[in-house]
């Protein structure tokens, strides 16, 4: 798998090949290690995820069948850098729409690319740090408003 693959599922792939997965918001950290974890224990590669958000597509009532359910049994375990953990906490508050297809994409890599781990010039690396600072930056940003106003 390259570094630069999409999020989304390349056109040869047949439709009952794509898993959907639906987060309950855009900011549900624990929906989104949940299905990492199902994905990784049923090894469904990033690019036959699609992600979306309960609160960003129309409701389908006749279309529930791509969302991922709990595995069977153990999955096999996930091992990340301590610091993937709190980057992706981060970057899954960025409004970028490609967030979780990049995060999922850089979790199957760091199982399966052992050198991806000390490469911090790694496009994905780098893309999701890019994200993981902004929103700090934002955040920084709104808690400094905030406290001004408390003060003024």
């Amino acid at each position: 798998m390259t570094a630069d693959a999409s999020s989304s599922p390349p056109a040869t792939t047949p439709a009952s090949d794509v898993r959907t997965v639906r987060l309950a918001s855009a900011v549900d950290f624990a929906g989104f290690r949940r299905a990492c974890r199902t994905l990784w224990a049923e090894q469904v590669a990033p690019e036959r995820v699609v992600w979306q958000c309960a609160d960003d597509v129309e409701a389908d009532l006749f279309d529930a069948a791509g969302d991922i359910a709990a595995p069977a049994s153990s999955p096999p375990p996930v091992h990340v850098p301590p610091s993937f953990v709190p980057l992706a906490e981060s970057a899954i508050l960025h409004r970028d729409p490609e967030r979780f297809g990049l995060l999922y994409r850089l979790l199957w890599r760091l199982q399966v690319e052992p050198g991806l781990r000390g490469n911090p010039l790694d496009p994905d690396w780098q893309r999701a740090d890019a994200m993981s600072q902004e929103v700090r930056r934002d955040l920084h940003a709104m808690k400094s408003s905030l406290h001004f106003r408390a003060i003024a």
